[in-house]
């Protein structure tokens, strides 16, 4: 069973309040607002490893393409409205590398495969953090927040959108053929939440950069 501090606490009052939220996993099956990637990166429902009474994503390498993601609501980004403009958001998830992990190196050491969380707005990234690779394996369950402030734009292209996503890089950032990772667990996410927040944000990013300190996830 997962239990969480004051970050729980503090998402589910935004969740009933005015906040725009959104849960792109958790505990449950592929399909509810969730979907891969157009290349092909698979996300099953599984038993968390640590937990047998806890659904998790069981995220599979397929190894034949360079770059893929996971991205929320049926695939597309989500719908900005000025009166979000300036408020502050988080993006999060919670990962587990298992010692058995298929995410690797080529034969030289070089190109590891990579797994991280960013966000966009109108296409543009606003943040990424992460970079997790097969040196994560073992080190338990493992949580990465993106916080920042909703940009504006301006009066010819304001924000409309916004897309938060797990990606993943087979083989790295570098060119040539992806390392091939074939079947098999790469790693497994939970908790994947998308949320602007309706206090000030200034205010709001002061308050999810502490909570988010006190996040713990327990068996």
């Amino acid at each position: 069973m997962k239990t969480y501090g004051l970050l729980g606490v503090a998402a589910a009052l935004a969740f009933a309040s005015t906040s725009s939220a959104a849960v792109l996993w958790d505990d449950q099956a592929p399909g509810a607002g969730v979907t891969s990637g157009g290349n092909g990166l698979i996300l099953n429902a599984a038993v968390d490893p640590t937990n047998a009474g806890n659904a998790v994503g069981e995220v599979v390498f397929p190894g034949t393409a360079k770059f893929m993601n996971l991205n929320g609501n049926g695939g597309g980004p989500f719908a900005i409205t000025p009166a979000d403009h300036g408020k502050a958001y988080t993006v999060s998830f919670d990962y587990f590398v298992p010692t058995g992990t298929t995410m690797d190196r080529l034969p030289d050491g070089s190109s590891p495969d990579l797994f991280w969380l960013e966000i966009a707005f109108n296409g543009t990234q606003d943040g990424s953090v992460g970079f997790i690779n097969n040196n994560a394996a073992g080190s338990g369950w493992n949580t990465l927040v993106i916080n920042g402030i909703v940009p504006a734009g301006n009066i010819l292209n304001p924000t409309t959108n916004a897309n938060p996503l797990m990606v993943v890089a087979d083989g790295g950032f570098g060119a040539g053929t992806p390392n091939g990772t074939g079947s098999g667990t790469a790693l497994f996410v939970d908790n994947f939440y998308f949320e602007i927040v309706p206090e000030p944000a200034s205010l709001a990013l002061l308050g999810l950069g502490g909570l988010a300190m006190l996040r713990r996830r327990k068996a």
